[in-house]
């Protein structure tokens, strides 16, 4: 019985757990772009006094690759403790996020209900995502327009709204030449 309850609050948590690592992953990763692209800012003018001209911009993009280098790693780890966790709650799941075919070996090791889970989690997503590229590709198309913002920003959310249906609906028409659509 206790080993249920245990069981049931992985299922609780693990899906927190993993969405805080990753959310912390992403924050890290975009304040370390802003870091970067400060443009104008008093310290690298005072660190520019110092080091000369090009040794702050550049002391700067070497420590936001430390950074983003350790939250990437951070991440990694602490995703493999909550795969233990549940490895040691459920043993027959498979796979180390360490392991290049992780996803493939843990998806193989998930259960009818638990990969049906995963199906509808992954069209919200889907659908989410098409929504975040519709908006974002109208506003930056009108800042374009507006304020000359350039081409370059709405061609970026193109490209992954591109990509993202793309996989969609290159995954629904082999799923439908097997026979699961």
């Amino acid at each position: 019985m206790e080993n249920n309850e245990i069981k049931k609050d992985n299922k609780k948590a693990l899906p927190m757990f993993i969405g805080i690592i990753v959310l912390s992953a992403v924050v890290g990763f975009v304040l370390g772009l802003a870091s970067v692209f400060v443009e104008h800012s008093d310290r690298i003018g005072e660190l520019g006094a110092l080091f000369g001209k090009y040794m702050a911009p550049c002391l700067m993009v070497a420590l936001a690759i430390i950074g983003f280098v350790a939250v990437m790693a951070e991440a990694i780890i602490l995703q493999q403790k909550a795969v233990d966790a549940v490895k040691s709650t459920n043993p027959e799941k498979k796979g180390s996020v360490y392991d290049m075919r992780f996803q493939k070996k843990w998806l193989a090791s998930c259960d009818e209900a638990e990969k049906a889970m995963i199906g509808q989690c992954a069209y919200k997503a889907y659908q989410t995502t098409n929504t975040t590229c519709t908006v974002l590709a109208v506003i930056l198309a009108l800042s374009a327009m507006i304020f000359g913002t350039g081409f370059l920003p709405s061609l970026a959310v193109c490209i992954v709204w591109l990509a993202n249906t793309s996989a969609y609906m290159k995954a629904a028409k082999k799923l439908g030449r097997v026979g699961v659509m």
